[in-house]
């Protein structure tokens, strides 16, 4: 009975964790310090903190808001597709 729900958020975090790895390689790929700076310039955007400045380099800053904008997106994405599991669970537990 806990596998769905648990399973739910396993997929939200596993999405935001590739997400956030995925933006760090490119954050050190266009010229990050190293890849821990790299780690948590990705983590500052995709979190929209900000806590960490990635540089005067425009590739930097046009990346950070990218990495913002589309975790942003990922999540409200993922929010809207939750009442169509649950629905869709429902549907199967009174059949």
């Amino acid at each position: 009975a806990l596998f769905a729900p648990t399973a739910l958020l396993a997929v939200v975090a596993v999405l935001v964790a590739l997400l956030g790895a995925g933006y760090a390689l490119l954050f050190y790929g266009f010229g990050a310090r190293d890849l821990p700076a790299a780690l948590a310039f990705s983590a500052s955007a995709i979190s929209t903190l900000g806590f960490a400045n990635p540089g005067n380099a425009p590739a930097l800053v046009i990346l950070s808001v990218l990495a913002a904008m589309s975790a942003a997106a990922t999540i409200a994405l993922l929010i809207g597709y939750l009442p169509t599991v649950f629905q869709a669970f429902q549907q199967r537990e009174q059949a």
